[in-house]
C-alpha cells in the first residue's frame, strides 16, 4: 500500500467546535489514530496543505512500515508506535497560519508522490481538510454557492488536473462552519466531479473523520 495523507494547515480550520477544539487539532488526532492502523509493507507520506502546496511542499512525514509483521504482530507494532511518536513529536510544531488554502497543489503533490513511488498495490489518498480551496487563481471559499467543476474548467482554462488514476480516496473533516448547508452541498459536487476527471475513485466525502464511520456514512460518495 501507498499511503498519503494531506492535512490542511491554513487559517480557515482554526474555527472552534462546540468542544472548544479547533477542527485543526481533531484532524491532527485523527492523522495520529490512521497512523496507528497502517498496515503492513506500506509507504506512508503525510503532507501539509499550505498556501503553496506544490510549489513548495512540505513533507511532514514520510515512512516505510516492513512487510514482515512478526511473530504475534510485534514488528508490525513497533513500526506503528515509532510512526505515531514521530507524528507526535512533529505536529507538536504545527499551527494552522497560512492564510490561502492551495488544495489542488496538494493533489498535484500527491499524484507526484504516488508516481514516483511506482509500487504495485492499493493507493490511498486521505485528506483532512474543509476542502476550502483559496488561492489567487482558484476561490471556492468566497462564492456562496460553489460553480459546477465543467464550469470553472472552462472560465479558467489554465488551472490543470492532478492525476491520481487507480488511487483511492477519502476526504475527510470536511466541517461546513459558518456556511449554509447549500455552500457545503456545492462544494462536494465540484470536489467529486474533480476527482472523477481526475481518474481517482472519491470513497467518502464527509465531516466525519474515523475512517470506520466515514465509510458508513449516507455522506460517502462511491
Amino acid at each position: 500500500t501507498t499511503l498519503v495523507i494531506a492535512v490542511d494547515l491554513t487559517q480557515s480550520v482554526a474555527v472552534e467546535g462546540p468542544d472548544s477544539k479547533t477542527e485543526f487539532q481533531k484532524n491532527i488526532d485523527a492523522v495520529t489514530k490512521l497512523l496507528a492502523q497502517v498496515p503492513a509493507d506500506s509507504r506512508v507520506t503525510v503532507i501539509g496543505i499550505t498556501d503553496m502546496s506544490l510549489a513548495q511542499p512540505d513533507i511532514l512525514l514520510s515512512a516505510t512500515i516492513p512487510d514482515d509483521a512478526g511473530y504475534f504482530g510485534q514488528r508490525l507494532a513497533a513500526a506503528r508506535s515509532e510512526l505515531v511518536r514521530a507524528w507526535i513529536a512533529r505536529s507538536a510544531r504545527l499551527m494552522p497560519a497560512f492564510r490561502q488554502t492551495d488544495i489542488i497543489g496538494a493533489l498535484f503533490l500527491a499524484g507526484q508522490i504516488f508516481n514516483q513511488e511506482g509500487r504495485v498495490g492499493a493507493k490511498t489518498l486521505v485528506v483532512f481538510s474543509d476542502m476550502r480551496q483559496q488561492t489567487r487563481q482558484l476561490d471556492l471559499e468566497s462564492p456562496s454557492i460553489v460553480s459546477s467543476f465543467d464550469q470553472i474548467r472552462k472560465e479558467r482554462t489554465k488551472n490543470g488536473i492532478a492525476k491520481l488514476g487507480e488511487v483511492h480516496v477519502l476526504v475527510l473533516g470536511v466541517d461546513g462552519a459558518g456556511r449554509p448547508l447549500s455552500y457545503w452541498q456545492s462544494l462536494r459536487k465540484f470536489w467529486s466531479e474533480y476527482f472523477r476527471a481526475s481518474g481517482a475513485s472519491l470513497e467518502s466525502y464527509t465531516v466525519l473523520r474515523d475512517l470506520t464511520q466515514a465509510m458508513a456514512t449516507p455522506d460517502t460518495i462511491h
